[in-house]
């Protein structure tokens, strides 16, 4: 659990009148915010049993131009830490596991909200490294997808990689059923008849971006920065986007994976 002033805990576990005091950055929606970013489960119930307690977050925490639910905060982290980690930080991840499972029960016991249906990760493309809807193959490729074909590389493998890029998993997973190969290397040629660039390849493309934000973003926001001052410091769109990006991105590996084990086997 992150180190919480005891003036601020008493003030919300006994439900006092929650002050505009100069110490706290946060307001009380910030605090909820970032304990259940924080997966920390006691706290999070405490502050949803306050009679202040605004029950229109569950539905958008009101950090985004469109509607982002609380509870899409834990069914993230429920995508993402359900995998193989390096054994140092396993217990870590444990506890973490074990806060979430507390949490998806708390939403969907208290709010009745389906805490398994898919999250339209199209919806929040500005938040993380998402194309949109109506870019083309110019924002996605270093060059003309003629010169793609050119040097071998198969129309519905282009597809494939603009599909993946955009998050459109419909899409994606008709073309993988239609033979898209996910581990294809697309490389293009310049008008001298050399490789352009070096491979781009959805599979580690995908896994490379899915390591980044883990590694470099999510994980070190929840396990490193739990300093004295941990409920001082707002929680940021940012924030949320870099776990909403891993989490979509961890969905979209899991999709391709099936379909290279399916070919090798």
């Amino acid at each position: 659990m992150a180190y919480i002033d005891p003036q601020l805990m008493d003030i919300l576990s006994t439900g006092g009148k929650f002050p505009k005091l100069y110490r706290y950055a946060l307001s009380f929606k910030g605090i909820v915010i970032k304990a259940t970013y924080h997966n920390d489960y006691n706290f999070v119930k405490k502050l949803i049993e306050r009679d202040d307690f605004d029950e229109r977050i569950i539905h958008d925490i009101g950090l985004m131009d469109v509607p982002f639910p609380l509870y899409y905060i834990t069914m993230c982290y429920k995508k993402t830490l359900w995998q193989d980690f390096i054994p140092e930080i396993m217990p870590f991840i444990k506890e973490q596991r074990e806060k979430v499972d507390q949490l998806l029960s708390l939403w969907k016991e208290r709010y009745y909200v389906d805490v398994d249906s898919p999250i339209d990760y199209k919806k929040y493309y500005e938040y993380f490294y998402c194309l949109a809807e109506e870019d083309t193959d110019d924002d996605v490729f270093f060059a003309p997808r003629s010169k793609y074909t050119e040097n071998g590389c198969r129309e519905i493998d282009l597809d494939l990689f603009v599909a993946v890029k955009k998050f459109q998993f419909s899409k994606v997973k008709e073309l993988l059923e239609c033979g898209a190969n996910p581990d294809a290397n697309l490389v293009s040629i310049d008008d001298k008849g050399k490789d352009y660039k070096d491979p781009w390849n959805c599979m580690d493309d995908i896994g490379s971006e899915c390591s980044y934000l883990c590694t470099c973003e999510v994980l070190p926001n929840i396990k490193d920065r739990l300093g004295k001052w941990y409920y001082n410091i707002p929680i940021r769109n940012t924030d949320i986007g870099d776990l909403l990006g891993w989490a979509a991105y961890e969905d979209m590996y899991r999709l391709l994976k099936q379909y290279v084990k399916a070919k090798k086997a």
